[in-house]
This record gives C-alpha cells, structure tokens and sequence, in this order.
C-alpha cells in the first residue's frame, strides 16, 4: 500500500527541464543518497524545498512598504531620500550607530560655536555700529591684537582655530579703514605676526604694502620678516627669498631670523641642501658684516634649529646633536626650541635600543629650568611621551617622577602644559566635515593648482561694496519710489505695489 501510495506521485514531464532525457537518471546513478536529497525533493513531499538564505535586517522590507517604495521610486513622486527611509526597517545596531553619528556631530557644532562665537569686545564693536556710533580706534586695536595674538598660540588652538582667528582680526582691522580709523603701528605689528603664523601671505603682503604706501611710514625688520615667514609657512621659500631682496632693496640688513624663515621654508617641503646652503649664506654675512642686528639674542640660532629639526625628524639624531652644540659653541644664548629638539631627539630613541631614561630626565629638568615663565613648554601629547619614558614603559610610575621634578623645581603642571582649547576628536570631526562639504559640492583639486583670488582683488571689492550708497524707498500714492540719486534709480521710475492675485479676503 505504501508502494502504491508513493507510486501515484508523479514527476513532472522531461521537456519542463533544461536537461536531455536520462540525465536525471544518470545523475541518480551517480549520486549518494544525502546528496541526492539536496538535489531533488522528496517523494512524500508534495513541494520543492529552498534553502533559507538569511539577509541583514537593513535590507528587509514589509511586503506593503516594499510594494509603495518600489511605487515611488519608479514614479519618483518622493519628495526627498530621506522620505523613503521609512519604509525599510534597520537593525537595532545600525540605529545606534546613526543616534551615536547624531549626537557626535551636535557635539562637534557646539564645540565649533564655543570658539567661533563673537567675544565680548567683538559684540560691543557690533552693537555701537548697528546703532549707528563709530566706537573708538582703541576698541578696534585692543580687538585686532587679541585675535591675533590667539592666533600666534600654536599649542592652545588647533590650526583650524588659529586660521578664524587669523581671519577675524584681518575683518576688524579693515572694518577700521571702512570708519576711517588708522591702526596703531602696534596693531599693525601684531596683525603681521599673527598672520604669519597661520601662513596668510596675501595677507601680510597686501598690509606691509599698505602700510608703506598709504600710511606713509617706513616698515621694519620686523615687518618684512613677518611676510617672509608667512611664505615659509605655507612652503613657498622662493617667494621668501624674493620679499628678503625687497628688505636689501629697502635698505635693511635681513638677520638671523630672516635666514631662519628662509630656512624653514626649505625645511616644510624636504629640501636639505637649500637649508644647508641658507646655513652658509647666513655664516657669509655673518663673517662680511651685513647681518642686521637681532631683536631678541636668541634669535641668532634660529638656522641652526632649523637644520637640527630636519636632522630630528629623521632620526639623525648625531647630526641634530651636533649642530645644537655648534649653537653653544658659538656662544649664543639657547632658544627653548633647542631644549625641545634636544629632548625630542632622546625621546624618538627605540625603548628597545638605546634609550637612556637618565639622559631624558636631564634633559626635561634643563628644559624647565630654561623655560620662560609666559611661555609653555610642550603639549599634553607631549607630556604623556615624557611620562612613559621617566617611567621604563610604566605610565603611573613615570606620572610620580614627573611630579617629582615639577615639586622638587616649584612648578605646576599647568604652567607646563598648555590644555588645548579643543580635543583630538573634535579637530578630527572637523577635518571631515570640511572633506564632507568639498565631496559635496564636487569641489575637485584644482584648487591648489590653480592661483588664488589676490588680496588686492577682494580688498577692491570690499571697499567697493563699501563704498556704494544706500537708497531708501519710499511710499507715495500706493506706488514704491526710489528718490533720484547719483547711483539710484531716477525719479520717474516707479514700482507699484504687487498685488497678491487668488488670495481670499476674509
């Protein structure tokens, strides 16, 4: 009866497969009894089983939403993509990285906005000039020095602060030359060097030139070494030179800063032989005598740095060494950058090799005792590094014989360690936002090849945007008017009132 039974199910005809005839029977010869389950059904069974192939949840949509979103993707009625969010049902996983994404970029926003908000002298400058008043030309030097000195602040701001800094006080120095205000020869010094640090070469340039030409004044050395290291800045130690053939032209000695600038121009883009030969210009002018006098006394190794930091960042630490001692030889006074690449070069020792924890912690106590008392010493990266290595690899350890020194010289951490105004995290949102915005506007990288808008080009355009009248309308006989002006509209032409045409009175 069983036979029978399982007899009376009936195969489907050969032409409804794509084999020839006897294929299946010989495939049954060949095949084992397990694998032959695999491959066709079971004859108590009266259909085909298909294996399940499970699929990630983001991808599973409801046989009603699937049928409306293939509906509105094919008519495309959908207002917009996120509109057809809600018809594809996520994991609980992929909603809690989309609410951690949220929360992590409104933090990021709020961060930006603590630094990017107005100050308190910045509101005050607003508000007198939206009340009509024209503050006085001190709040406007006091407001630009105070930019700009953030913007000198290498290890409290992150670049991207520095460049808004950097920006903000260019603003405020040409809202003064709108009110017909003069920046003091202080102001003007300090916007200089702030523009420098953050690499504004148009900037300084357009300045040093109005400063010359406009106000009628002489620049300094001090003045044309901030142009020059605003080129070096940015890499673009030609130009510097040129700028320094304008100082000789000017009837100024370049010093030993100037051949530093130069130097660290050859030094940001990897060329060691011009920064050697920068090196032998300035020991020429040296032995001649037409080096102009320092500012500072301990600007007259700033070369010599120089070369030190190149050999540094290549692990040449005997050269680096070396040319630090030439610096001492010579009797000049020590900069605090050479207590750092002295440092620096025991700390990029191998923990492995030959690192010499006692030499680390003789170089760390110079470097405090030699430190200014406005001046910090390193970052908070920094300062971890000096621990681990106080401590043989031990953090906690190497933390107690930091605090240690710090007690035994009378000094605080906070005096040492400079706490950055913004956190690693956020610097790093930041740079992807902006990378987010460029992919966005299909931003291409033509523009770093291609030349900048000049500084004189948008100066033009900002005092000629300045510069233009106000025109007011008025109301006469239901018809708008534009009073007759030099740059107005005449008095014939009027506008008349639109009419709303369909709206419902009431």
């Amino acid at each position: 009866v069983a036979f029978a039974a399982t007899a009376s199910f009936e195969l489907p005809k050969l032409s409804t497969f794509a084999a020839p005839a006897g294929a299946i029977t010989a495939l049954r010869d060949r095949a084992q009894p397990d694998e032959l389950d695999a491959l066709m059904p079971k004859r108590s069974d009266g259909k085909i089983r298909i294996p399940h192939r499970p699929r990630t949840m983001s991808m599973v949509v409801e046989t009603a939403g699937k049928k409306k979103l293939d509906w509105l993707i094919r008519t495309r009625t959908y207002k917009n993509e996120s509109s057809l969010a809600g018809f594809v049902h996520k994991m609980p996983w992929l909603l809690r990285v989309e609410r951690l994404e949220k929360q992590a970029q409104e933090e990021s926003a709020e961060a930006k906005w603590r630094w990017k908000s107005p100050t308190k002298r910045e509101r005050y400058l607003r508000s007198k000039l939206q009340e009509g008043e024209i503050p006085p030309a001190e709040s406007f030097d006091k407001t630009v020095q105070v930019l700009a000195n953030r913007a000198r602040q290498t290890m409290k701001y992150a670049p991207v602060q520095r460049r808004h800094f950097a920006t903000s006080s260019k603003g405020w120095a040409v809202e003064m030359l709108f009110q017909k205000k003069t920046p003091s020869a202080k102001t003007l010094q300090t916007l200089l060097l702030g523009l420098a640090e953050v690499g504004d070469f148009q900037g300084a340039s357009w300045w040093l030139r109005w400063h010359e030409h406009t106000a009628n004044c002489t620049a300094g050395r001090l003045e044309y070494n901030a142009v020059i290291q605003a080129h070096a800045q940015i890499g673009r130690p030609i130009e510097a030179t040129m700028w320094m053939g304008r100082m000789k032209k000017a009837g100024l000695l370049p010093d030993a800063r100037t051949y530093g600038m130069l130097a660290d121009g050859w030094e940001r883009i990897g060329n060691r032989k011009m920064i050697l030969n920068t090196v032998l210009d300035f020991q020429d002018a040296e032995k001649s005598g037409n080096l102009g006098e320092n500012l500072i006394p301990e600007d007259g190794g700033l070369p010599y740095y120089v070369l030190a930091r190149s050999y540094m960042r290549t692990g040449d630490a005997m050269r680096s060494m070396a040319v630090l001692k030439t610096v001492r030889t010579k009797g000049i006074p020590l900069h605090i950058d050479a207590y750092r690449i002295r440092l620096e070069n025991f700390l990029r020792v191998l923990p492995a090799s030959r690192r010499d924890p006692e030499q680390i912690e003789r170089a760390f106590v110079d470097a405090l005792r030699a430190k200014p008392e406005t001046e910090p010493l390193f970052d908070t990266r920094m300062r971890d590094r000096v621990c681990i290595a106080l401590g043989r690899g031990k953090r906690e350890e190497g933390e107690a014989v930091y605090s240690e020194i710090l007690d035994s010289l009378g000094l605080e951490d906070s005096e040492v360690v400079t706490p950055k105004e913004a956190s690693d995290e956020e610097v790093e949102r930041w740079r992807l936002e902006v990378i987010d915005h460029a992919i966005e506007r299909k931003v291409t990288g033509l523009r770093a090849v291609l030349p900048r808008p000049l500084e004189d080009h948008k100066m033009m355009f900002r005092f000629r945007e300045r510069g233009r009248e106000e025109v007011s309308t008025t109301m006469k006989g239901g018809l708008i008017r534009k009073p007759a002006t030099l740059k107005g509209w005449p008095e014939w032409m009027k506008i008349r009132r639109p009419i709303l045409w369909g709206k419902i009175k009431e």
